[in-house]
């Protein structure tokens, strides 16, 4: 059996390795912003079914794959927030949150070929920030990759943890991308795991 995650995202990669899973990285190659669904929950849903079947297509002459997608931003007021592209716009980001209630929305995509499994569902976390200053914001975005996090965020890492006051849904799907209570029915499906 070949486990096959299709992100370069360290923090998926650390959950897959915190299970002591074999698997292998193939990130799938899509125009993310090509993607013109207004519905954020649903857009997260379909970018990572998007992901997973690049990838599906790839390895259909295999016997036994199993292929984990996903995909992940944050929403504020209603608006998508996507990787920042200047340092002056990841601090743009941050400042717009400060003191405010966003939501990430992560979806999710499994599949196990040869045994017909596949499951497409997001999970949801509500994030309440704390108020911070700009020179936080600053010390944040100099010290941190926030150029590949969605939102300029990121709460993998303390830094980014600090930032949060409270929040309310999935952990894992916030901290690293990747909602373990979806993925381990899945593996538990496919006997990888027990």
């Amino acid at each position: 059996m070949q486990i096959i995650l299709a992100s370069q995202s360290l923090q998926r990669k650390k959950v897959l390795e915190s299970m002591d899973l074999d698997f292998k990285v193939e990130p799938a190659d899509i125009d993310e912003l090509a993607v013109k669904i207004f519905d954020p929950k649903k857009r997260a849903k379909v970018l990572a079914k998007m992901k997973g079947e690049v990838i599906e297509k790839k390895y259909s002459d295999k016997k036994d794959v199993i292929i984990i997608s996903a995909d992940t931003y944050g929403v504020l007021n209603g608006v998508v927030l996507e990787k920042p592209r200047t340092l002056k716009e990841a601090e743009e980001m941050l400042a717009a949150q400060s003191g405010k209630t966003a939501i990430s929305y992560t979806g999710f995509y499994y599949s196990h070929l040869s045994k017909g499994i596949f499951f497409n569902e997001v999970s949801e976390t509500i994030r309440k920030f704390r108020n911070f200053s700009k020179a936080e914001i600053k010390k944040y975005v100099n010290n941190n990759p926030v150029l590949t996090w969605s939102a300029a965020f990121c709460a993998a890492y303390v830094e980014g943890a600090a930032l949060i006051e409270s929040m309310e849904g999935a952990l894992i799907g916030l901290t690293h991308g990747l909602p373990t209570q979806f993925l381990i029915p899945c593996l538990k499906k496919s006997g990888v795991i027990k």
